[in-house]
């Protein structure tokens, strides 16, 4: 980690509980809101993916299991 990035972090513990709290939140939130670019690109590439499972099912290359059945599996570390 960088000095200024420790710097930081040690400021920021001096200050109080509830303004830790929010900076917290803030840089949390920061990594769960990727900008729009990223969102499109993952919209995408999501699209994509179902779009050729769809397929895959349709043309019986794979199957469909049951959900119950799946989590069943994982449970037990097998891969469905």
């Amino acid at each position: 980690m960088s000095t200024a990035a420790n710097e930081l972090i040690d400021k920021a513990l001096n200050l109080s509980i509830a303004e830790r709290a929010e900076i917290a939140h803030r840089l949390l939130q920061s990594l769960e809101n990727p900008d729009d670019q990223t969102n499109e690109n993952w919209a995408v590439a999501w699209e994509s993916e179902l779009t050729n499972r769809l397929q895959a099912y349709r043309d019986g290359k794979i199957q469909a299991i049951d959900m119950d059945d799946a989590m069943e599996m994982i449970r037990r570390g097998e891969r469905p």
